[in-house]
């Protein structure tokens, strides 16, 4: 968080890469991690994806 405070507008994204040029990460991209973490917690073929995560 530190990297990258004095890059991030006080708006916008919420998720920004850690490399310069320090842009919005796209959906896909988020999904993905989102999806790692799934199968890091042993959840994957349960039911669960990144859209799990979604507030609604």
């Amino acid at each position: 968080m530190a990297r990258t405070r004095t890059h991030k507008p006080t708006s916008g994204p919420v998720f920004i890469s850690l490399r310069e040029p320090f842009s919005p990460l796209r959906a896909s991209a988020i999904a993905k991690v989102l999806e790692d973490g799934i199968k890091l917690a042993g959840l994957e073929g349960q039911g669960y994806s990144a859209k799990s995560f979604r507030p609604t």
